[in-house]
């Protein structure tokens, strides 16, 4: 009668498939498994790429532009309520309102001119 195998690793590099063999008389070899580096001999029938979903992908000048719009639409927003209803400067001067209208309405068109760009 043959000595029972212990299922424990070994040093070398057998699998650990001696324990499937257990029993059966005439088997004593044991597979090899490859080491961790080999490339893999699997092969896959068939790939099918499909396309990467859309990502929106926020770079630097996007950021600007899209930073341009807001503050641009935000500082037209108060000098035409300042003029109009005298909300958050009590219509201290009509020429600071005015000339911060225009001041925005050109970092809105800045703003708009730039997207080409990005």
């Amino acid at each position: 009668m043959e000595p029972p195998v212990l299922d424990r690793p070994s040093s070398n590099r057998e699998s650990h498939l001696r324990h499937a063999t257990r029993g059966v008389p005439g088997r004593t070899t044991t597979k090899v498994r490859p080491h961790r580096g080999a490339p893999s001999r699997i092969v896959p029938a068939r790939q099918v790429l499909e396309p990467a979903p859309a990502r929106l992908s926020l770079s630097l000048p996007l950021l600007f532009v899209i930073w341009g719009y807001f503050t641009g639409a935000t500082l037209a927003l108060i000098s035409l309520l300042d003029l109009t209803l005298g909300v958050p400067f009590y219509t201290a001067s009509p020429l600071f309102d005015v000339g911060l209208f225009v001041s925005s309405s050109t970092l809105l068109y800045l703003s708009h001119e730039a997207r080409d760009g990005v």
